[in-house]
């Protein structure tokens, strides 16, 4: 279980989740993310840095309540998925954008 944690002002991917069987991810708080250009770590792995969150190569994973605000110029997505996740639930509710005050998405 990943839960209750707080990460802020983190410049690319803040949660990277690889080779989880029958994960929770709940509660977490990500800030003031992508602010800075991200670094280059992970990419041989095809990590997403422009995302939060990066799940990939994973089974069972569920995401609750899990919330975001503050995204930066630089973030693309909250959640990227790679195409080898099963059985992932809470990708539309798990994760909430509450703001994207830099980009003028929603």
């Amino acid at each position: 279980m990943i839960e209750n944690n707080t990460l802020e002002q983190v410049g690319g991917v803040n949660l990277c989740v690889t080779s989880a069987k029958n994960l929770v991810v709940r509660g977490n708080r990500f800030s003031e993310t992508h602010r800075t250009k991200p670094g280059s770590t992970g990419a041989e792995y095809g990590i997403d840095q422009t995302a939060v969150i990066w799940i990939a190569a994973c089974q069972g994973v569920r995401l609750e309540g899990n919330e975001v605000s503050g995204m930066g110029p630089l973030a693309r997505r909250a959640l990227a998925v790679a195409g080898d996740v099963q059985g992932l639930s809470g990708a539309e509710t798990g994760v909430r954008v509450l703001q994207w005050p830099d980009s003028g998405e929603k």
